[in-house]
């Protein structure tokens, strides 16, 4: 069945939903870490960081390229395009909603 572009556009917003949830949950943790960990060896402080890292690559790598993909595999390769110019265009949108954010909201 063949996805309208109005359809696919929604999917991206969610995905890029997603990711930005994803991101904020993370800043969060990061944030919060000392708070709740105490001050950490810096050894397994920087081991866990990068295994983070890895792991938010895996899971925003599967938010915004899992379906697109899944798309292009079922020969759906415009869909699969769509999808992901929409995904990345609704993370350039929260981008700009962000950054004043980053700017006027400063300690």
């Amino acid at each position: 069945m063949v996805m309208s572009t109005g359809k696919l556009i929604l999917v991206g917003l969610a995905q890029a939903l997603g990711t930005v949830v994803y991101c904020v949950l993370v800043a969060f943790l990061v944030m919060n870490s000392r708070a709740w960990f105490g001050r950490p060896n810096v050894f397994f402080a920087f081991a866990t960081f990068l295994l983070l890292f890895i792991f938010s690559a895996c899971i925003t790598g599967g938010l915004v390229l899992g379906y697109p993909g899944y798309l292009a595999l079922r020969q759906r390769m415009r869909e699969g395009a769509v999808l992901l110019i929409a995904t990345v265009a609704w993370l350039i949108v929260f981008f700009a909603l962000f950054l004043p954010a980053l700017l006027f909201f400063r300690p």
